[in-house]
């Protein structure tokens, strides 16, 4: 009787590091996805020379935001820094709306 009522009270700890675990997924999740993304908008920054509304309808077409950090008026052999946020609701990491986020630097000028 005693298992019993242990295995019922652990219950609770399991289901929670499954939501714990699975925050943590869709985090990696997301992280990759904006990863691959600034791969796709450092291209196209280098190759136009600067962040214009074309390549923020790209970033808000794949749910993410793209802001400039430094340098947002460059020449051509400047770097220029951007970041991309996605927002996250997570099960139970936190009650509130979390913002992952990635910052890149792409070369002006520079392209395969």
């Amino acid at each position: 009787m005693g298992s019993k009522i242990g295995f019922i009270l652990s219950l609770v700890f399991v289901f929670q590091t499954f939501l714990f675990g699975g925050d943590i997924l869709s985090i990696q999740i997301i992280r990759s996805d904006l990863d691959s993304l600034s791969q796709l908008i450092a291209q196209k920054i280098s190759k136009s020379g600067k962040l214009d509304d074309d390549i923020k309808a790209i970033a808000s077409s794949n749910k993410a935001e793209v802001k400039c950090i430094n340098n947002c008026f460059p020449q051509f052999g400047d770097q220029l820094t951007f970041t991309l946020t996605r927002p996250y609701y997570p099960l139970i990491i936190s009650s509130e709306e979390m913002m992952v986020s990635i910052t890149r630097s792409v070369l002006i000028g520079y392209y395969n």
